[in-house]
């Protein structure tokens, strides 16, 4: 199991940035032109990739020691790591991917090869929101342009199963491998229907990872719950950080009032 981990955390990443040109390029191609709006979002989600990426492998556990006397660790304020051999203050958690413990760590991400804590949330939301918004700028550019390819391949066919049952991509497969249907173009159908999923859990993803913050349910507040504001969770700047994320380039960000600053 955990070389299947391994594999994802290697694989992933990649995978994430094949389709992510892919989709650009098709889109683009569609067009005839390069949008602003798709560049734009597609920028956004590059930047906050960046940034999610690289806070994740700058930051590390803002104390740590290799012996614990029993009056230091009372009241459970510190956890020992069996894998970095040594002490740290709780709430830490040890990445077996990334090799290294972390403060407030929420989750590892294998599509964007880091973990997600709670110095870059922000910039997670943000990458999950850009993605949800780059594959619905697709899909509704993916979606007339098939409309009119099926339409200009069987004029025979033209009713509202006919054209359902060749947006979804086992359909169109399926027709390509046994008919040999050239109609059913199977590449973009593919390309429609794996922008159409993303786009639908990235957004909802996003949007849960945004309300659990301003809830108190994150999952690096186990115990106190406690809730996070909008300069919290994106930073000083607050919702400037959608237009650019300032926070993560031009400044430092407290993840721990004065015990961490991350820089």
């Amino acid at each position: 199991m955990r070389r299947i981990h391994y594999v994802a955390y290697l694989v992933c990443p990649v995978i994430t940035v094949l389709f992510s040109l892919m989709i650009g390029f098709v889109t683009m191609y569609i067009h005839n032109s390069i949008p602003t709006l798709f560049v734009f979002l597609s920028v956004q989600f590059y930047l906050n990739w960046y940034l999610v990426y690289s806070i994740n492998k700058k930051a590390a556990i803002p104390f740590t020691m290799a012996t614990c006397q029993e009056s230091q660790c009372s009241g459970s304020k510190f956890w020992y790591c069996g894998k970095c051999k040594h002490y740290t203050r709780r709430p830490a958690h040890h990445c077996i991917l990334c090799k290294k413990c972390f403060y407030y760590r929420d989750h590892h991400c294998f599509f964007l090869g880091g973990c997600v804590l709670r110095q870059n949330m922000g910039n997670f939301i943000l990458v999950c929101l850009y993605a949800s918004f780059s594959c619905i700028y697709s899909v509704f550019t993916l979606g007339p342009y098939l409309y009119n390819y099926f339409v200009h391949a069987d004029t025979t066919k033209l009713n509202v199963y006919y054209f359902a049952l060749n947006f979804f991509f086992p359909i169109t497969l399926a027709k390509f491998l046994l008919v040999g249907d050239e109609s059913a173009n199977v590449f973009l159908v593919t390309l429609f229907n794996v922008s159409v999923s993303i786009a639908c859990f990235s957004l909802v993803y996003g949007l849960w990872k945004l309300f659990t913050c301003l809830t108190g349910r994150q999952r690096y507040y186990p115990d106190d719950g406690k809730h996070q504001d909008v300069y919290q969770i994106f930073g000083s700047y607050g919702f400037l950080n959608v237009i650019f994320p300032f926070n993560g380039f031009l400044q430092s960000r407290s993840i721990d009032e004065n015990t961490y600053i991350f820089t």
